[in-house]
């Protein structure tokens, strides 16, 4: 049986002490995104970052979105 695949997803939860203010910059940094693009990102509900990855790669993505402000989640695909 194949390892199941994952999401990296975005519930609009910050790393307590974090700002708004200050994940959006980070995210803008990260990714090259526009502010409007981070915007709809917290607009609220689940957005999903990154997909079809292992779970290794699931939890460093997390590991960075965390150093970033961000409480992601690793997801399995189609569940």
């Amino acid at each position: 049986m194949t390892e199941p695949l994952y999401e990296l997803a975005f519930y609009g939860r910050l790393v307590d002490g974090v700002s708004l203010e200050t994940a959006k910059k980070n995210v803008v940094t990260l990714f090259k995104a526009s502010p409007a693009q981070v915007d709809k990102m917290f607009a609220g509900g689940r957005v999903v970052i990154r997909n079809k990855l292992d779970k290794a790669t699931a939890d460093k993505y997390i590991a960075v979105m965390r150093k970033n402000g961000l409480v992601c989640e690793a997801d399995v695909m189609g569940q």
